[in-house]
């Protein structure tokens, strides 16, 4: 149920990412999204990087046994839960200091440590169950499919209610780091079959 969980946030975090970016520098840096380009460009370019490069690393660590299967999906998952909160918690403060280069270092920066969950929660599914792991991972990915629905529902929400953005980067905080603190705890890699 951890492996849930964590789908949940991931898919409620990363799609604040794709939907609501383009509003925040509409509303809040008063740039127009289509001259945005590279400001959306950068966040998913780092994804795509971070995991061409962490997946040598990651699989050397494993062959040498210098983590467990567990330690290795736990500290990814962790990593990527708590650096997207980070980013997110100071997405304000770098708007304030740098302008629009602060937001999009931000969101760049949350998309980069999104990254890490191939190598943590989404390969855990494959852990759990050798003989299911399609089935678990479809049943994860509906349930967190439904994050993605609300998920934009519920920033809509917050900003509606308190005119504010500092709600909802907070609300993506404390759900990153929840996941992050109930994968940490509750994870396995004990196949149920």
């Amino acid at each position: 149920w951890s492996i849930f969980i964590s789908h949940i946030a991931f898919n409620f975090c990363t799609y604040f990412l794709t939907s609501w970016t383009p509003t925040f520098y509409k509303n809040v840096l008063r740039i127009r999204p289509e001259d945005a380009a590279l400001a959306f460009m950068l966040p998913p370019s780092l994804n795509c990087a971070v995991k061409i490069v962490i997946n040598s690393p990651l699989d050397s660590l494993l062959k040498r046994r210098l983590f467990s299967t567990i330690s290795c999906r736990r500290l990814f998952t962790a990593s990527g839960f708590c650096g997207a909160a980070a980013c997110m918690l100071l997405v304000s403060a770098a708007v304030s200091a740098l302008g629009a280069h602060g937001a999009t270092l931000c969101f760049t920066l949350a998309s980069g440590f999104t990254a890490l969950h191939p190598s943590g929660f989404k390969a855990n599914y494959m852990d759990v169950t050798r003989a299911s792991s399609g089935v678990v991972a479809g049943f994860g990915n509906t349930l967190a499919s439904g994050a993605s629905y609300i998920g934009p529902l519920f920033v809509g929400f917050l900003l509606n209610r308190f005119d504010n953005w500092l709600p909802v980067f907070c609300s993506l905080a404390i759900v990153n780091v929840l996941a992050a603190v109930v994968f940490s705890s509750f994870s396995t890699a004990t196949p149920i079959d």
